[in-house]
């Protein structure tokens, strides 16, 4: 009887056990491995979006993403950390949402469909020097005068 009672306590515990794994997985997961990391700090933290996208902010003491959200070049993203506040353009996004005295990451993934963005220069020389942006990065051209 014993043994029938060990086995049945087993069998309980190893079922349960995949439901206390999966209430520990970190949050970060939610966070694209594509994403770029814009700042690692404590305290106030203010970036400013590069591109069209999706801004994630991530508290490192407590292991969860604590917002996330679309955001449009040049938007300007502020970690307050006295009011707790998560800010875009001096727009409260998410209230209270921060710990004042914990690690916040702020991390930032490009649209994928954002379209190529592309500048002009013409130097005093007369050359020209297009630069294009694209998914893939910056590329720079000079094309002297013929």
């Amino acid at each position: 009887m014993t043994s029938r009672f060990s086995m049945l306590a087993a069998i309980a515990i190893f079922s349960a056990s995949p439901l206390l794994i999966v209430g520990c997985t970190s949050q970060k997961t939610e966070i694209p491995s594509t994403a770029v990391m814009m700042n690692d700090a404590r305290g106030d933290i203010t970036v400013t979006a590069p591109h069209t996208g999706t801004v994630y902010v991530y508290d490192k003491n407590e292991d969860k993403l604590v917002y996330s959200g679309q955001v449009t070049r040049d938007d300007v993203i502020r970690l307050d950390e006295q009011s707790g506040n998560v800010d875009i353009n001096d727009h409260v996004v998410a209230g209270k949402a921060l710990n004042n005295d914990h690690a916040h990451q702020v991390y930032f993934q490009r649209n994928a469909h954002e379209e190529p963005r592309e500048a002009t220069y013409v130097e005093p020389n007369g050359d020209t020097t297009v630069v294009t942006h694209d998914n893939n990065g910056t590329h720079e051209t000079v094309v002297a005068p013929q």
